[in-house]
């Protein structure tokens, strides 16, 4: 289950080591920084998940740009009525690898809080897992600044990866 408050003290805290890195150069004023944080939730059984957080405005535009099917009903409604193109988006610029294999990631849902989207997704992590591939260059084909932090928690542990253009793939490996 995803804890709203770990969220936003995880969103807050990458925030700020973000900005203090430098890495708070910006070219809208309006939108200062391009951050997204994922979550992957290795779990010992074989449902997994994947919770995205993105800036709702910025999304629209991902999609917009992506698919000339796009279709637009306000900044609250159009992620509802551009789900299979979402999914289409996610699985083109979002990709795990489990052991070298790419695993089917499965959009189950999502909610809006403030200016945010939480899109779900969920997948089976065959075991035991040794190695995680993780490749996440989503809006980084609209804003060349976007930063894409991934926190993969297993056992309760949390690893962070930073994705950013030209780095977007990483790996980590466990021991057997």
């Amino acid at each position: 289950m995803f804890m709203a408050d770990n969220l936003k003290k995880g969103i807050l805290f990458l925030s700020t080591w973000l900005l203090s890195c430098g890495l708070g150069s910006w070219q809208d004023p309006e939108h200062a920084i391009y951050l997204s944080l994922t979550e992957v939730n290795i779990s010992s059984t074989a449902n997994s998940q994947v919770r995205v957080k993105v800036f709702s405005d910025d999304l629209q535009n991902a999609l917009r740009n992506f698919s000339d099917a796009y279709q637009h009903n306000g900044l609250q409604q159009y992620f509802e009525e551009n789900k299979e193109l979402a999914a289409r988006y996610f699985d083109r610029h979002f990709a795990l690898k489990v052991n070298q294999q790419r695993v089917d990631l499965l959009l189950t849902g999502h909610s809006i809080e403030n200016d945010a989207h939480f899109i779900d997704f969920r997948f089976i992590c065959p075991d035991p897992l040794q190695r995680l591939e993780v490749r996440a260059d989503f809006l980084m084909e609209l804003f060349p600044t976007q930063t894409n932090v991934v926190k993969i928690t297993k056992n309760d542990q949390p690893l962070y990866l930073k994705l950013v253009k030209n780095q977007e793939r990483q790996a980590i490996t466990w021991p057997r």
